[in-house]
């Protein structure tokens, strides 16, 4: 071969590898050796297709990034005397003041308030006197510090209280649970942001409603099973709790009936993680790829946003109800969930300009045996609820579900027992924010 023609084929060479470096992504770009040998021995178009399957799987993976990312700015520590629990901490802004409060109420009876961003000790509330009544309480919302409401589970009472802690008042919702023929035992939203509402100068209070048993109790019968799953029972999913006029409005939205519609599967907490974005109640469950959009005043949908996520579809499968699988459901979905690939928490800043959803990559059978650590993102949409980025979260030892938004950022607990410095008597968070 003439030095000239020689020239052209390693020109040519280079050129062709730029090519595909900018075109595909990091992990499946070849050594520039291959594709020389490549091009040898069976010329360009073999490469070339090759070129086009990467760009294709590019495009399949679709992954949607932005500019900005979680950027952790500080951390600190609070003695407590008790791990705190997302459950029963938050955060509140009463006038111009803004607090932390933290509190467990499986191993502690106060709640600690602390003034925000300073951290210094506000007061303790002690619970003796409601806790005492012997009910079991799932999470706390405080509205302002005389307003705090309890709401016990499994008995639809909800007791407010002062912040000396004592009962102001108490309200039996039990009376309004009944509907057909199933039972409604009443939660509290899993949400930071308050879900105190006002319609036409009337106060509401918007509640879980998900929390379902039928009556007489359903009968341990593989077919019971099937008809419980596709029955309108499981279809509950929010409550509007009206103070003035005492009534209880249920939503029929039957949100998750479709994703288990002819009751074939065990699928349960189908309602798993929602917050409120404006005048709107965003939902995700485990088992879908979708972000439902409800207006809590109607209890109506609003629309339906399908989730992207470069890790594939999100959603859990279900355990399919069979005489093997009877019995040893919950064992079973457990083991759904270590395997990953779903949303399990959405929240929002405090000045609602982005909604974030905390989505588990997807583990192999391998990664689990050998208890690998689970990859996490977050899906960002903007205000207008436009999918806009898909950002790793590559800090380890942080748990990421205990989350709270507060004005400059987002508290994330770091109290956890892979940490060197973790101590059972302290409050450990780090401050991001999306920037």
């Amino acid at each position: 071969m003439h030095s000239k023609g020689r020239i052209q084929i390693l020109i040519s060479h280079k050129i062709f590898y730029i090519l595909v470096s900018i075109s595909t992504p990091m992990n499946t770009i070849l050594p520039i050796i291959y594709y020389q040998h490549l091009i040898k021995k069976t010329g360009y178009i073999l490469v070339f297709i090759i070129l086009l399957y990467s760009c294709k799987s590019k495009e399949s993976i679709n992954l949607i990034t932005s500019a900005q990312s979680f950027v952790k700015l500080d951390s600190f520590e609070i003695q407590t005397g008790f791990t705190p629990s997302l459950h029963y901490s938050g955060y509140l802004q009463d006038g111009d003041s803004e607090y932390v409060y933290l509190a467990n109420l499986l191993v502690h009876d106060t709640i600690h308030l602390y003034t925000y961003p300073e951290l210094k000790k506000r007061k303790n509330i002690a619970l003796t006197e409601v806790l005492d009544l012997g009910y079991e309480f799932y999470n706390v919302h405080i509205f302002n510090l005389d307003s705090i409401m309890l709401l016990g589970r499994y008995h639809n009472i909800m007791f407010t209280i002062n912040d000396k802690g004592e009962i102001i008042h108490k309200k039996n919702l039990e009376p309004l649970c009944d509907a057909d023929s199933f039972h409604v035992n009443l939660d509290f939203l899993n949400d930071i942001n308050q879900n105190l509402y006002t319609f036409n100068n009337k106060k509401y209070l918007l509640l879980n409603a998900s929390n379902i048993s039928l009556k007489p109790n359903l009968e341990t019968k593989i077919e019971d099973w099937h008809k419980f799953f596709k029955s309108p029972f499981i279809d509950p999913t929010l409550a509007m709790y009206s103070f003035s006029d005492h009534t209880l409005k249920i939503d029929s939205l039957s949100l998750f009936r479709p994703l288990n519609p002819d009751g074939r599967k065990y699928m349960i907490s189908m309602f798993w993680d929602n917050c409120r974005f404006r005048d709107n109640i965003l939902i995700i469950s485990l088992y879908s790829d979708t972000l439902y959009i409800l207006n809590p005043e109607h209890l109506t949908l609003e629309n339906k946003i399908p989730l992207k996520f470069s890790g594939g579809k999100l959603g859990m499968e279900g355990i399919p109800i069979s005489n093997e699988n009877f019995l040893k459901e919950i064992e079973l979905t457990q083991e759904n969930r270590k395997k990953g690939g779903y949303a399990q928490k959405i929240f929002t800043d405090r000045k609602n300009k982005n909604v974030f959803i905390e989505v588990l990559h997807p583990r192999t059978k391998k990664e689990i045996e050998q208890n690998k650590q689970v990859q996490i993102s977050f899906l960002v949409l903007d205000s207008n609820l436009n999918q806009i980025d898909e950002e790793p979260f590559r800090f380890s030892n942080i748990n990421p579900n205990f989350i709270i938004p507060v004005s400059n950022g987002f508290l994330i607990s770091i109290d956890d027992p892979k940490n060197p410095n973790f101590n059972e008597n302290k409050a450990r968070f780090a401050l991001f924010r999306y920037e």
